[in-house]
């Protein structure tokens, strides 16, 4: 008899059936209540009692075994729930349960629907059996206390192998089968056979994946495991092909998975000879350009052949021209090794950042840099007399006219220069002067010829009008950017003009509400506001000593306030905003 094992397994899904393929069905010919099959609590081990029953997987074929059904029965008022005891066993020489295959024991309740079934699903990790006979043995794990009770393997009349059998191994029914025997020894049962099923998927063989074979490093071979029927296939690479392309030795599986899930492990070593070919390295290299060139040497190799991109066969290659370089090394095995190079002929471009000229105003600092990053720089400064060293850093400032220079040097140690030349500019003088406008406003002139002027109250005209007390600043700026400054002070007129009279006027200037305040005790007289061309555009006689009047539609402007106190005029300049 053959028995092959290929995995052990272990029952996962608890109280349901995979249930792909029957191979063992005893349900036919139900015969009585069955034998007392039970794993107890420690108080009633010595009544641990299992009941096994053979079966027998024909000759040529391969099983796995993926669910069991076990069918018994509970004793009157016991709870009906149990776990299991299983065990997979060999068959003795004496037609008995012999060495253990495999066995397991499930606490948990594998009888949910509780009329005394046992079912598991072994399928996550399925028992593979040979050709042979096999028994199968089953009991349940279930306490006897509290109302337990006991479960009973049900027995059948139909058997076509050995009668089933039963052992007690601490001989606590007294019946002397502490060691596998008949059950009608035993018990003196008179069926022969217990009834469960056992089901699982006939295993098809896909032969071997390949033979041994040699080749060149870089090659590969491919092995193919194509079968009829198959649904899946996962190799110990991780592929999921019906072949794999392998370029090392090793040892190769493949998991094939057939229509109705059955699955085949096909394990074979595949020796593969990988002859190692002479290691070729050229590195990539950069000249100068009108440098010295580019130089390789072909591998000192005994027995090996070299032949150059150009089919040159020479020991040396050297190039000036910028492009490929590459090499075939054959070997005295046959095998070839190639490498190339790429050689770059540098013609580095150096280009000052800021253009060929530039101007500087006195006084400032200008930046000077490359446009492109180098490995390294040197720049100089020759203000007229001579080229003086500046420094090494990327970038400098420019604080003087004159010309500049700098040197660069590449990664490859190539070198290249550019210059600039600074004009250093002095800074514009800016004179403000100030005059009278027609409307008796300030004018303030900051001088012709140059490109832009702002001023501090935002305008950019040269000249501007103000009838405001404050200090007024320009810059300007001429037509190298240089900028200069000047400020004047301007005083107009105010209410403080007449407050040694006790008159006040204010707020002067205003937009739209000025208020005369005249002194107490006076006599009022009238209020006047006069243009600059002598027109009188408001008036009002004053009968109190306070007054306010509406400015608001008069235009901006100097106007003339004309004030009778004490029949006397008094006048005060009025700024209309």
């Amino acid at each position: 008899m053959v028995r092959t094992l290929l995995s052990f397994l272990t029952i996962l899904a608890i109280g349901t059936l995979n249930a792909q393929t029957l191979l063992v069905d005893q349900t036919a010919s139900p015969a009585g209540q069955g034998s007392a099959s039970q794993d107890f609590e420690t108080t009633y081990n010595t009544y641990d009692c299992m009941q096994a029953d053979d079966f027998e997987i024909p000759n040529g074929e391969a099983w796995q075994i993926d669910s069991v059904r076990i069918i018994g029965t509970y004793s009157s008022g016991a709870v009906t729930t149990s776990g299991l005891v299983a065990r997979f066993m060999n068959n003795h020489v004496n037609n008995k349960p012999g060495s253990l295959v495999w066995d397991t024991i499930i606490s948990a309740n594998m009888d949910p629907d509780g009329d005394g079934t046992i079912v598991g699903d072994i399928s996550n990790d399925p028992l593979t059996l040979g050709p042979g006979t096999y028994w199968l043995g089953a009991s349940a794990r279930k306490d006897f206390a509290g109302g337990g009770g006991q479960w009973f393997w049900s027995h059948d009349n139909d058997s076509v192998l050995s009668d089933i059998h039963w052992r007690n191994p601490s001989t606590g029914f007294g019946n002397g089968c502490a060691n596998w025997g008949k059950s009608e020894n035993c018990l003196s049962t008179v069926a022969p056979a217990a009834m469960y099923q056992v089901y699982g998927c006939k295993i098809v063989g896909v032969g071997a994946i390949g033979e041994d074979t040699s080749f060149c490093e870089g090659g590969s071979v491919t092995y193919d495991v194509t079968s009829t029927g198959a649904t899946s296939y996962v190799w110990s690479t991780g592929a999921t092909t019906s072949s794999i392309t392998t370029d090392s030795t090793g040892t190769y599986s493949v998991t094939i998975t057939f229509s109705g899930g059955c699955i085949s492990e096909v394990v074979q070593t595949v020796n593969v000879t990988v002859n190692t070919e002479y290691p070729v390295v050229l590195e990539d290299d950069t000249i100068c350009a009108g440098g010295s060139p580019a130089t390789y040497v072909a591998p000192n190799c005994g027995n090996c052949t070299w032949v150059w991109h150009d089919s040159t066969t020479a020991a040396f290659y050297t190039t000036t021209q910028q492009g490929w370089v590459s090499i075939t090394v054959t070997d005295a095995s046959g095998c070839a090794g190639t490498d190339s190079a790429y050689v770059t002929v540098e013609e580095p471009d150096v280009q000052i950042a800021q253009g060929d000229s530039l101007d500087l105003c006195a006084g400032d600092t200008l930046t000077l840099s490359t446009v492109n990053a180098f490995a390294e720089y040197d720049w100089s400064i020759d203000n007229g007399s001579g080229w003086v060293y500046m420094g090494d850093s990327a970038v400098i400032g420019a604080t003087e006219g004159g010309f500049y220079l700098v040197e660069i040097t590449t990664d490859a140690g190539c070198l290249a220069s550019d210059t600039i030349i600074v004009y250093e500019r002095q800074l514009p003088i800016v004179n403000i002067t100030q005059s009278w406008t027609n409307d008796w406003r300030v004018k303030l002139n900051a001088g012709a010829g140059f490109v832009f002027y702002e001023w501090s109250n935002g305008k950019t005209s040269q000249t501007i009008n103000t009838s405001t007390n404050k200090t007024y600043t320009v810059t300007v700026t001429d037509e190298y950017g240089c900028q200069g400054t000047d400020q004047i002070v301007v005083i107009v007129a105010g209410a403080e003009d007449l407050t040694d009279k006790g008159i006040r006027v204010f707020p002067n200037p205003s937009s739209d509400i000025v208020n005369v305040v005249l002194p107490p005790n006076s006599e009022f007289g009238t209020v006047r506001i006069i243009d600059a061309l002598g027109r009188e555009v408001t008036s009002l006689t004053m009968i109190k000593s306070a007054a306010q009047i509406d400015v608001s539609m008069l235009e901006p402007g100097a106007y003339q306030l004309a004030i009778n106190v004490d029949r006397k005029d008094h006048f005060v300049t009025l700024l209309i905003e």
